[in-house]
């Protein structure tokens, strides 16, 4: 599961790490030799001798963090990624699972308007005189003629067009007008 981009990666991750530990171990021993020569000269009021160490520690110090930091990155990457990834799967099949309807009634409605199919856009033909005519119409724009209104179903209360004998949403036949 673990693939190293160039061979020479883990020689470069183990150098990092042994290096950096090395720094980061002289440096905090430079570091506290010179602090406590600092602090230890104020109490008793002599100059702090060894505080140049200080100044060549706290660099080592930095230094060898830093290097640390760049041998572990992969490890601790891969650690939060092993943690985090589970739940973002999580969230994503919870959103997936909840808005399946909500996702589906979106896309019929776009596939909808993309085909130019829809309750204003449906072209309907007059029982008059057989023009076409949009599906919201109220009445002809040829004759005058009242389009006829849906009716819905007695079962399942779907709309359905006004010349259907049977209904679109559960095939229960309709009651005659």
């Amino acid at each position: 599961m673990r693939r190293l981009h160039h061979p020479a990666h883990s020689t470069h991750r183990s150098t990092l790490r042994s290096v950096g530990f090395v720094l980061a171990l002289v440096g905090g021993g430079f570091t506290a030799i010179g602090l406590l020569s600092f602090f230890g000269s104020m109490t008793g009021g002599g100059i702090p001798e060894h505080f140049w160490c200080a100044f060549v520690g706290l660099p080592m110090l930095g230094l060898g963090t830093r290097l640390l930091k760049m041998g572990y990155f992969g490890a601790v990457t891969r650690y939060v990624a092993g943690e985090v990834a589970p739940v973002a799967v999580d969230a994503t099949n919870y959103v997936v699972a909840n808005t399946t309807d909500s996702l589906q009634n979106a896309a019929r409605a776009v596939g909808e308007g993309l085909r130019g199919v829809g309750p204003a856009t449906t072209n309907e033909a007059c029982p008059a005189c057989q023009a076409p005519q949009p599906g919201d119409a109220n009445f002809c724009a040829a004759c005058g003629a009242a389009m006829p209104r849906d009716r819905a179903c007695g079962s399942c209360h779907h709309g359905n067009p006004a010349t259907a004998r049977f209904c679109n949403g559960c095939g229960a036949e309709l009651a005659s007008a």
